[in-house]
């Protein structure tokens, strides 16, 4: 049971990591993206 929760624990930690990855590119693309449009 407890190797179970591990694992869960360990899945959910690497989604929760690339989620947050996915929101600062998607934050920076969108700087980015406005920086192009207004010089």
């Amino acid at each position: 049971m407890k190797i179970t929760q591990t694992r869960l624990a360990s899945a959910m930690c690497t989604t929760w990591v690339c989620y947050l990855i996915f929101m600062y590119v998607l934050l920076y693309a969108t700087l980015y993206l406005d920086l192009l449009l207004y010089k």
